[in-house]
């Protein structure tokens, strides 16, 4: 009969052990947790043993991956790198191949999600000799657990320049490195409703995460 509840005990303390999620950080520390919550951006967790505690968060970029009690393992250090570095400055040069405007831009972006990104820009026309601000979204075309760095997407901001409103519809693609390196090249149409222009668009840049 001892021998019954041993194994009995040993019994309920391996599904005890089994009972609870991993996550392994990228410096290689584990966490015997209980997951909450997966975001773009953290993991909400409590700590195992003490589930009436406070809810905890870790930065996403630090996680390499998460075991969870049922043995599956979700590998969040190959998530698509917009998800992980969704903060961006860079700087860029608009120009038309049939004429001699070149017009130098410097953006702010944020990615609210892996596929949907605000930007902010602050630009130079050189052929109004005019300042001139924009602000808007892209959608990127690619999927959460995309591992690609390369990404088509679409457009639409809205800015002003010389007191005139204008439209803006960016199509083209970009490219972001698991570091942080991006790039983007595409075709613009701006339009104001009584005249229209078209130039391409070249951008060099740096996404991090605060």
């Amino acid at each position: 009969m001892k021998n019954f509840y041993i194994i009995i005990l040993f019994y309920f303390l391996a599904q005890s052990l089994q009972a609870q999620d991993i996550i392994t950080t990228t410096k290689k520390n584990e966490v015997k947790a209980k997951i909450i919550e997966v975001t773009p951006h953290e993991v909400k967790y409590k700590m195992y043993d003490y589930l009436d505690g406070p809810i905890l968060n870790i930065k996403l970029r630090n996680v390499e991956n998460i075991k969870y009690e049922n043995g599956q393992t979700n590998n969040l250090s190959s998530k698509n790198p917009r998800m992980i570095k969704n903060i961006g400055l860079s700087l860029g040069l608009q120009f038309d191949f049939d004429a001699d405007n070149n017009d130098l831009i410097a953006t702010f972006d944020y990615f609210v999600t892996p596929t949907i990104e605000f930007e902010i820009n602050f630009g130079l026309m050189n052929s109004l000799n005019s300042p001139y601000f924009s602000l808007g979204g892209k959608y990127h075309i690619n999927r959460i657990e995309s591992k690609s760095p390369i990404t088509p997407f679409i457009g639409a901001l809205v800015g002003t320049t010389n007191n005139v409103t204008f439209f803006q519809l960016p199509i083209g693609v970009s490219y972001q490195s698991k570091i942080g390196i991006k790039s983007s090249f595409s075709f613009n149409q701006l339009t104001n409703f009584t005249t229209s222009y078209s130039f391409y668009e070249f951008r060099v840049g740096w996404n991090f995460h605060l």
